[in-house]
């Protein structure tokens, strides 16, 4: 079960991470999913993912959800542990 959680969340960055139409499906399903992405890029990444998605989606309105503290602090462990064990 462990091995197909750590699938599962590796699919999901890696996706999120090299497709902008991917995060967009995402962001169509649910934002939040999109938002802790985004959280993870702007702290540790270049920053400039959300920004440059939403000029090129035609959103207007930047969104964050910062009341998800404990799903946000999770996902982005995860998505940072992703990172550092794969690169």
């Amino acid at each position: 079960m462990d091995a197909v959680c750590l699938a599962g969340g590796y699919y999901m960055y890696h996706q999120m991470k090299n497709s902008s139409e991917f995060r967009y499906k995402i962001y169509k399903y649910d934002e939040r999913l999109v938002d802790v992405y985004y959280r993870a890029n702007e702290k540790y990444g270049s920053g400039s993912a959300r920004q440059d998605d939403y000029e090129k989606w035609g959103i207007k309105e930047m969104k964050s959800y910062q009341n998800l503290s404990a799903f946000r602090s999770v996902a982005v462990d995860v998505l940072i542990g992703l990172n550092g064990f794969y690169h």
